[in-house]
């Protein structure tokens, strides 16, 4: 099992000089079997992550993906 710290940037000036501090807002854990789950500060739920995936985006791709999917065995020619 991994964590991951889920910060982000605040700019702020010291000195004259611009630095900047990491505020927390979250963890990500990743457990052994790949799955995720996201723990945001103040808030009481948890979020499954799941990898993006590719979406058809016109019919010309689904018609490309449904033709992918035909089995030709039992066809009799």
């Amino acid at each position: 099992m991994k964590k991951f710290n889920i910060v982000r940037p605040k700019k702020y000036t010291k000195n004259n000089e611009e630095k900047t501090a990491w505020l927390p807002i979250g963890i990500i854990t990743e457990f052994d079997n790949g799955n995720q789950i996201l723990e945001l500060n103040n808030s009481s739920e948890t979020f499954q992550i799941f990898p993006l995936e590719k979406k058809a985006t016109n019919n010309v791709e689904k018609a490309v993906e449904s033709a992918d999917n035909i089995r030709t065995e039992n066809i009799p020619f």
